[in-house]
Parts: structure tokens; C-alpha cells; sequence
């Protein structure tokens, strides 16, 4: 068995995103490195640490930078592959615990697994029980290359948020368990700007992500809301109250929130209409791919 990582980079801080490539360069035996970047910037640092090197070409988006890593490393069906943020490091142990929990899993091989995610101020950011989750993030995703044959790529057309949500809900449909590892731990930005607040009676939360991401949100969560088959799955993956309360906490949060939660129902519009998300939408200038 042979590990593979892919990391998506776009306009990283390129001295954290040195420390990242060199974590995962001495865990995987292989890393490919997609630079979303508008300029390839960092084609010096995959070099250096000896990692294959894609550049997009401009940000093609977060589902189609994975797809293209996994499809340059072109893993045997018993390897191993993880995907990974540029803000988010494993711990030097991270990759042999995830492997040593999913191989003692009860759902072995069919099961996908991540370690747990932790921020400042936000201690575990993974959903559900440690088990039996019912949603994974994308960063620190680790499965098998025939499991990515049986749940298929990453939806392209979902661009950059909601990607990780709408596989969780496919990898349940074909008969995958999705289980966290507790003891697998990454530290992971998160938009380095996450925060909960109450909004008159509501408990909300907002995020450091840009309005173009909260479009991305508000359609793609839509979309999934939408989908019967996804709406079958109990527990959801994503849920109309749970978007509800995130655009309610934007825009109870001052202008910038006001902003976002415009983009946000312009996302969920575009969605119920059928439109395809404006290329404004596509491009933003923020540190997360």
C-alpha cells in the first residue's frame, strides 16, 4: 500500500504553507501539490520539498484542484489517499493513527475517515459521533482509491464550499460509514475567523470567508436541501434551518454580514432557478482555496 496526499494551494502565506507540505512530505509517501494561485507562487516550495506540482492555471476551484491531484498521483485501488487544506498541518503521527483506527473500524474497508480538526478557540471541529458522523470535512479526508472509485470525484460545479459536505452525503448513499478519529489531530485555520453569537433567540454562527464563498454556500446548500435522495439520509447532511441560521447570523453581524448574507440569497436563488453561479462569484482574493 502506497499513501498518497493531495493539497489545494491558493495565494498561501508561504512560509505556514512550507511547514504544511513539509508535514505531509514526511508522512505520504507520494504529495501532489495543486496551486490554484493566480500565479504559480508556489512552485519554489514544491521543488524544494520534491513534490509533484500542478499549477490550475487561476482558481479552478477547490473540487476540481482534488480531482486533478488525485488524478496526477493515479493511486492502485489498495493505496491510500488524504486531502488537505493549505491551512491545515497533521500532527507527525497523524496519518499512521488514522490508518491504524480505520483498519480496527468494524466497517473496514468500507469506511471514510478524518482526524479531528482543531482551531483556535473552535476545539473539534468534526460533526457527529466519533463512529458514525454524518458529514466530514474535506481537509484531512482520508480513504481508500477504491472508495474513490465507488463514491466517484468531487462535484465540480459545487466549486469550493460544500464540496466535502455533498461527497459525505454520496459516500453514505453507496454503503460508506464516515467515522472521525479523535486521536488523529490536524490544526486547521478555518477561515481564521469563526465565531458564534446569539441573534435574538438564536444561537448563530458567522465565518471569516468572503461574499463570493457565502454564494457559494447559500447555492450549493441549497442544492443538497433539494436533492430527495440526499434529504433521505438521516441524519442530513445539511439542513434548510441549519443555512437559515448561518445567513441569520451574518447578517445580524454588521456590514460585512449584510453583504454576505445578500450573496447568500443570491446563491440560494441562483439554486432554485437552475443558474449557473455568475464567474464573479468564482474568484476571491482570501487565503483559503
Amino acid at each position: 500500500m502506497i499513501s498518497h496526499a493531495v493539497v489545494v494551494a491558493f495565494e498561501p502565506d508561504l512560509q505556514a504553507f512550507r511547514s504544511v507540505l513539509e508535514s505531509l512530505c514526511r508522512q505520504y509517501d507520494r504529495v501532489a501539490l495543486v496551486d490554484n494561485s493566480h500565479r504559480p507562487v508556489t512552485a519554489q516550495i514544491a521543488f524544494q520539498c520534491g513534490v509533484e506540482y500542478i499549477y490550475s492555471g487561476g482558481n479552478v476551484g477547490l473540487a476540481a484542484a482534488l480531482n486533478a491531484g488525485i488524478a496526477q498521483l493515479r493511486p492502485a485501488p489498495d493505496d491510500v489517499v488524504s486531502c488537505f487544506d493549505q491551512d491545515t498541518e497533521p500532527a507527525a503521527n497523524y496519518l499512521s493513527v488514522l490508518l491504524d483506527f480505520m483498519r480496527r473500524h468494524p466497517a473496514w474497508p468500507r469506511v471514510v475517515a478524518q482526524g479531528s480538526h482543531f482551531s483556535p478557540g473552535r476545539p473539534n471541529l468534526a460533526k457527529g459521533s466519533t463512529d458514525d458522523a454524518h458529514r466530514l470535512l474535506t481537509s484531512g479526508l482520508t480513504l481508500s482509491s477504491q472508495s474513490l472509485s465507488d463514491i466517484g470525484p468531487f462535484r465540480e460545479d459545487f466549486f469550493v464550499d460544500v464540496v466535502d459536505f455533498e461527497f459525505s452525503a454520496r459516500a453514505r448513499r453507496a454503503g460508506y460509514t464516515l467515522a472521525v478519529c479523535e486521536t488523529a489531530d490536524m490544526t486547521h485555520g478555518f477561515g481564521d475567523a469563526s465565531r458564534r453569537r446569539r441573534s435574538w433567540l438564536l444561537r448563530t454562527a458567522t465565518s471569516g470567508h468572503g461574499r463570493r464563498r457565502h454564494y457559494w454556500i447559500g447555492r450549493n446548500s441549497t442544492l443538497l436541501c433539494a436533492d430527495p435522495e440526499v434529504r433521505r439520509l438521516r441524519p442530513p447532511v445539511v439542513t434548510s434551518s441549519e443555512l437559515f441560521r448561518w445567513w441569520l447570523g451574518e447578517v445580524t453581524s454588521g456590514r460585512d454580514g449584510i453583504r454576505n448574507g445578500m450573496a447568500m440569497l443570491r446563491g440560494v436563488l441562483d439554486a432554485h432557478q437552475g443558474v449557473s453561479a455568475p464567474l464573479i462569484y468564482r474568484f476571491e482574493a482570501s487565503s483559503e482555496p
